[in-house]
């Protein structure tokens, strides 16, 4: 309807203008730079028509162009992402699978059409390496970093990460401390420091390193209860080469489960015992001992030359009770009863230690007491069966 009436109002608009026209038909004056052209009205009209239906055709044409080139310009994006990701596809591949120099080429060629190139130069750092490629590595880690300032934490850890790889730990270590500025807690920054560490027996850095690896949790409970233990257990055998005050002062300050750790307890333990301060290896030893039964604490106990030795047996003595299975407590008591010249008492823990575990040193402690009770022959069969222990088998001659 609104079709056919618009219609009917044009057509009489152009009856109209026609009977118009042919009464007075009427001039078009055009001035341009001092020149003057008088036109028929119609006849301007007619070029103004003409004018716009000319300059329509040129828009559409152009318009027609871009719309040409943009949809050239995206296929060509469409073919290079394809093949970037083809590319990129067949190193990660090549990568996995050992390819080094394969992967390499493949990576390098999706980086120059990849909306990621960063990641693909990244990979080919490491296909790099491994070909022993050191400078190769470097020139695309350098390239990933500038195409993506904001990967520079990436970049990094990834370099120091192939750098320790490669056993360039001073290397590696100068780069993380490069990066310290952007992540100074990242996790797997720090775990790659106490890696190096660890491979330069810089135990003090260790030691400086430790509560940050506890906070930020770069390491599981069990892994990091390994490595504190390892820590300060290197550090107690260089403060065993020197001053007794220094070292009591760095027990002192120890976490506390390390304190009741058989390796460390033991090892300070045996400190003491060469310093004579037998009534500080004792305490050290209960503690030890109350937390985790060691065997090797328990034999340790033996050892000590305590001013109050009766007190120190009847405390191995209530052990007994507790541990009547342990080789290690019956080889204490029959020192600590040989100590005091309890001879027939003495005789009896060793023959019980070696019943549960014979042992070269168990024989020779009761050979030897045999000596002192007058019983040499029978001593010397004890010696006898600790030396045939201790020796290793000697096969028969032919």
């Amino acid at each position: 309807m609104k079709i056919v009436l618009i219609s009917l109002i044009a057509l009489g608009i152009a009856l109209w203008v026609g009977l118009s026209l042919s009464h007075d038909p009427g001039m078009m004056i055009v001035t341009l730079g001092g020149w003057r052209v008088d036109v028929p009205l119609w006849f301007g009209a007619l070029m103004i028509v003409v004018l716009y239906a000319i300059i329509h055709t040129l828009v559409q044409l152009l318009s027609g162009v871009v719309k040409a080139t943009k949809f050239m310009a995206n296929l060509s994006s469409h073919f290079n992402k394809k093949r970037a990701k083809k590319l990129t596809s067949k190193g990660l591949v090549a990568l996995a699978e050992g390819h080094w120099a394969k992967a390499e080429r493949f990576l390098v060629q999706g980086a120059k059409v990849s909306d990621i190139p960063w990641l693909n130069y990244l990979s080919a750092a490491k296909a790099a390496q491994e070909q022993g490629k050191d400078d190769a590595r470097d020139n695309y880690l350098r390239r990933a970093q500038k195409l993506t300032p904001e990967s520079e934490v990436a970049v990094g850890l990834t370099q120091a990460d192939l750098q320790y790889k490669h056993q360039q730990y001073e290397q590696s270590l100068a780069t993380l401390t490069q990066l310290s500025h952007k992540a100074p807690n990242h996790p797997y920054m720090l775990t790659l420091q106490q890696k190096i560490y660890l491979q330069l027996h810089d135990w003090e850095k260790l030691k400086e390193l430790l509560p940050k690896l506890k906070h930020y949790h770069a390491l599981s409970s069990n892994e990091y209860k390994s490595l504190e233990k390892t820590v300060y257990y290197q550090l107690l055998l260089e403060k065993t080469k020197g001053s007794m005050d220094a070292l009591m002062q760095f027990w002192q300050k120890m976490p506390k489960d390390c304190k009741t750790n058989a390796d460390l307890a033991g090892c300070y333990v045996k400190a003491l015992l060469k310093s004579d301060k037998a009534v500080d290896a004792e305490s050290i030893l209960r503690t030890a001992l109350k937390h985790d039964w060691q065997e090797e604490l328990i034999r340790l106990y033996g050892h000590l030359s305590h001013p109050s030795p009766q007190k120190v047996l009847n405390l191995a003595e209530s052990w007994l009770h507790v541990h009547p299975d342990s080789p290690g407590l019956l080889l204490t008591l029959g020192r600590l009863c040989e100590q005091q010249q309890l001879w027939g008492k003495a005789q009896r823990y060793f023959e019980a230690s070696l019943s549960l575990q014979p042992s070269p040193e168990t024989y020779a402690l009761l050979g030897s007491l045999l000596e002192k009770m007058n019983k040499p022959a029978l001593g010397a069969q004890y010696f006898k069966k600790g030396l045939l222990l201790a020796m290793p088998a000697i096969a028969p001659t032919k």
